[in-house]
């Protein structure tokens, strides 16, 4: 079984492919159309160029060069930078900072262009690795562990790390260089064989990655008791246990969110943000463990993670909804809904609605029975929380309800503020658009004490 790691980001490569072989995938469409080309070593030449020709000492000097006394020496350095693209945005940036006249209004044009372009620079890298996989050439997972030790961003490095398990593991026997790579004193790359070796390889190599629950790095520690839970290995899930006394980080609240989906309404509550507070967190999620070891049914977090391909579409002014399957055929329809100004799919095709118009929050199953409601003045939004709560916004409040409809939390906006549209993170934090004459985008812990915020249009 696998589960969607929250460390991932999936990027759809959408660009409209250009005419060419009936048989072509979109990853080669897309190299030919950036002149990359689709042979195995038209490729790996375009991501050794991009990773690991540029390191950031030969990014520091092109920017020094953009102030070179030689015109052509200046525009060599410029195109290469172009080249490099947002990998090279923090060069960049200190070379805006340059006493050099030439070399600020470069960089100014340098990185205007990388940030215009850096989607398409980065689907022409998610192309090349998604297709470096299929070509799968012998020399692969050494081009993919250098290039992930300095891709620029988690979606490009995702599909690096999806790749380097295609490509480092055949026929569930993990290469000896991704065995090694278990002890790189890099971080990533740990948490990136990690992630390889749960994915594909025998049950046998599986065997010793507990370690991986001491590693120094929190992302490491993540990686190894995700993977480990989907291969149905349940000693991970003191790894995420151990993660509950830490301060609150992305590590901390997705191990969070992942004992929630598991606990249920059995889960433990974070009494306040003290030390004490979640040193007594942990040990309450101990104790879970220990009344509930034999009872824990993995499969809950699978299925949570299965995507069918399915589409949801709500006809807002027809008060409907259909679910459509990969075809586009309707599976089934509920009507007669007061104005569902937001849904959420459930497992076992059910769906959560947030019917404005009626005053309720109501589950639906494909029979369009109400097999679950919560009555409240006008819900903006709702949301099934993995501990199985509810949230639920409306103009004057957000709140948390449980299975049975008692109110476990509520937040209100200060001096009338009104809420426009809530969603709460995995970590306890909410995301809040408000407005009392201007737009104001809010984030509050799981305690009501506002982080941040911002104006928006």
């Amino acid at each position: 079984m696998y589960l969607l790691l929250p460390s991932l980001i999936w990027l759809c490569i959408d660009a409209a492919p250009p005419l060419g072989r009936s048989d072509q995938t979109p990853e080669e469409a897309i190299l030919q159309a950036a002149r990359i080309g689709t042979r195995s070593d038209e490729v790996q030449a375009f991501l050794r160029k991009r990773y690991l020709n540029n390191t950031e000492a030969r990014m520091r000097q092109l920017v020094e060069q953009l102030g070179d006394d030689d015109w052509f020496r200046r525009e060599e350095a410029t195109q290469q930078l172009r080249q490099v693209g947002i990998r090279a945005k923090r060069m960049l940036e200190a070379g805006l900072r340059s006493d050099d006249l030439e070399i600020r209004s470069r960089a100014r044009q340098c990185l205007t262009e990388a940030e215009l372009d850096g989607r398409a620079a980065q689907e022409w890298a998610i192309a090349a690795v998604r297709h470096l996989a299929r070509l799968a050439p012998p020399d692969a997972t050494d081009l993919l562990l250098g290039c992930l030790d300095v891709a620029e961003d988690d979606a490009v490095a995702s599909e690096m790390r999806t790749a380097l398990a295609s490509v480092a593991v055949s026929g569930g026997k993990p290469s000896d260089k991704l065995l090694a790579t278990l002890k790189s004193p890099s971080a990533r790359l740990r948490a990136a064989a990690l992630f390889a070796l749960c994915r594909s390889a025998d049950e046998k190599f599986l065997d010793g990655l507990e370690r991986a629950f001491d590693d120094a790095d929190a992302n490491v520690r993540l990686t190894g008791a995700v993977g480990l839970l989907e291969r149905g290995r349940k000693q991970a899930i003191t790894a995420l246990i151990a993660e509950m006394d830490k301060e609150g980080s992305r590590e901390t609240a997705i191990a969070e969110d992942l004992l929630f989906r598991l606990a249920g309404e059995k889960s433990p509550k974070l009494a306040g943000p003290s030390e004490a507070d979640r040193k007594a967190y942990r040990k309450a999620w101990l104790a879970w463990w220990k009344d509930n070891e034999a009872k824990v049914n993995l499969e809950v977090l699978a299925e949570q993670a299965r995507i069918a391909g399915f589409t949801t579409v709500v006809l807002l002014d027809r008060d409907e909804i259909l679910d459509l399957d990969a075809g586009n055929r309707v599976r089934f329809t509920l009507t007669g809904l007061g104005m569902p100004l937001d849904v959420q799919r459930l497992p076992r095709d059910r769906v959560l609605i947030a019917e404005h118009g009626a005053n309720r929050v109501t589950e639906r199953n494909a029979k369009n029975e109400v097999v679950w409601e919560h009555r409240i003045d006008g819900p903006l939004a709702a949301q099934r929380l993995p501990n199985g709560n509810t949230f639920i916004a409306t103009k004057q409040e957000a709140v948390e309800v449980d299975p049975r409809g008692n109110v476990v939390w509520t937040y209100s906006r200060p001096a009338g503020e009104q809420i426009m549209r809530a969603r709460r993170l995995p970590g306890g934090d909410t995301l809040l658009i408000t407005q009392l004459g201007v737009s104001r985008f809010v984030r509050i812990d799981r305690f009501g004490r506002e982080k941040n915020s911002f104006g928006v249009e």
